[in-house]
């Protein structure tokens, strides 16, 4: 009999279980709602005090109190660069207000310039991609393909008939491309950062199609070359060394 009580006795674990699930039915000692006090609503202030001591720009600051680095960075590699002496203004006006073709650059862009946007509509440097598909109207595998002679290009020397679409695509941005060769020799480089509301981010659509400026450069080279136009393919050469030297600069910014 002894064995039979001390197995049915319940525990003081059980006890203590039954109790709560008894405490959460109920609801008791549970605190009732209360509304948002005003002072609850308004957004937690920064703890940590904005000073030469813990950042580098203490202004200006955005509508939340923190500082704005994009227009801080802006200010700082900015002042004093001239649009006349910018080698990114001459970048900036080959490649057009939408280098990738997507979302144009917005005008506080052209502002830190210090020049008017550009207009939606000008002519302007195309990619060979969308130079194939847009305008000659290619389908996407041709343009695919033709990138890959492109590269071969942009190598060794070669004629108009090895590769005939990337010749139309030079002999279409061939305008451009000359257009820009003395803009490069500008002693200064300055591209303003653009502010994103993502933590970390920056639109740079008009670096990457510094990549197609470029190879257009590099692949013209090599077909002066292979007609023996030295001194114009040598232009060519030192032109893309140019353009690789102001997007340092730009990406340098954008580092910081």
């Amino acid at each position: 009999m002894l064995g039979r009580n001390k197995l049915h006795r319940p525990t003081s674990a059980r006890v203590l279980v039954l109790a709560t699930l008894v405490w959460l039915a109920v609801g008791i000692g549970w605190p009732p709602a209360t509304p948002q006090s005003p002072q609850a609503a308004n957004p937690i202030k920064p703890r940590l005090k904005l000073g030469r001591d813990t950042t580098c720009f203490t202004e200006p600051l955005d509508k939340d109190g923190y500082v704005d680095y994009a227009s801080a960075l802006n200010a700082y590699f900015g002042k004093g660069v001239k649009p006349e002496e910018n080698a990114y203004v001459s970048i900036i006006t080959v490649l057009g207000p939408s280098p990738e073709g997507g979302m144009a650059l917005p005008n506080s862009f052209f502002q830190a310039l210090g020049i008017e946007p550009l207009p939606a509509d000008g002519e302007y440097f195309r990619p060979l991609y969308a130079y194939l598909t847009q305008v000659e109207k290619l389908p996407p595998q041709t343009a695919s393909q033709a990138e890959w002679q492109r590269g071969a290009a942009s190598i060794y020397p070669w004629s108009a008939d090895d590769y005939p679409l990337v010749t139309l695509w030079l002999r279409h941005n061939d305008k451009f491309l000359e257009q820009l060769e003395p803009g490069l020799r500008r002693p200064r480089c300055f591209r303003p950062l653009i502010a994103s509301e993502k933590l970390h981010g920056s639109q740079v659509p008009d670096l990457w199609a510094c990549r197609e400026l470029a190879s257009a450069y590099l692949a013209r080279a090599m077909l002066r070359t292979q007609h023996g136009l030295y001194q114009l393919a040598w232009n060519d050469l030192l032109a893309a060394k140019r353009l690789g030297s102001a997007k340092r600069q730009a990406i340098i910014i954008l580092e910081s």
